[in-house]
């Protein structure tokens, strides 16, 4: 049976004889960003655990990237992440924290933002973050209770002379460190937070 639609025609006339490079460019794309994002933390992971007060396992660092790697078949083209997360060790109250960037698709407009986020072990502990956090700063933060987790904000990762720039992902991981010297680590601010049993 021949196909009627036009549109449909034109897209896999175009999408068939280029899948192969756009989904290298993709890939490779990915792979730049995480480079980037464990970059930033592997440079900035004496600051952070000394403003935080934990240890975080270098060694079990890792990338990742949504929806590409487990795309829903639904998936409508309106979000996307790319970054790295490292894992705390011995908290009780924080799980781990990653650097990457957001892709946002709303009200006709895209927007690509870098950010960094803190997940806990239990939803009471990202409760009490949450509200003493924003004691300590002014910045764009978000609560993702699916993932137990405090998103920060940072700017936009395309610049305005259209270019990609590393220093948006170095500044967000600066402002995560500047709170939590500010609040005096994770023990000061969350109950019984340097705790290895509670």
């Amino acid at each position: 049976m021949l196909d009627r639609n036009p549109q449909r025609k034109k897209l896999l006339r175009e999408g068939l004889s280029s899948y192969l490079d756009a989904m290298m460019a993709v890939d490779e794309i990915t792979r730049m960003i995480q480079e980037d994002c464990r970059a930033v933390l592997e440079r900035q992971m004496s600051p952070l655990q000394e403003a935080t007060g934990l240890t975080f396992s270098l060694k079990k660092i890792a990338e990742y990237s949504e929806p590409y790697k487990s795309r829903p078949k639904l998936w409508a083209g309106q979000y996307a992440w790319i970054g790295t997360e490292v894992p705390a060790v011995g908290s009780a109250r924080i799980y781990s924290m990653d650097v990457g960037l957001a892709w946002n698709y709303e009200n006709g407009a895209t927007s690509t933002n870098v950010y960094s986020c803190f997940y806990t072990q239990q939803l009471s502990v990202l409760s009490e973050l949450d509200s003493k956090i924003r004691k300590h700063s002014n910045a764009e933060f978000e609560i993702d209770k699916a993932h137990y987790g405090i998103i920060l904000w940072g700017e936009d990762a395309i610049g305005p002379d259209g270019e990609y720039d590393q220093e948006p992902l170095e500044r967000v991981v600066f402002e995560w460190i500047s709170i939590w010297k500010k609040a005096g680590g994770v023990a000061k601010m969350l109950s019984n937070g340097g705790s290895k049993k509670a």
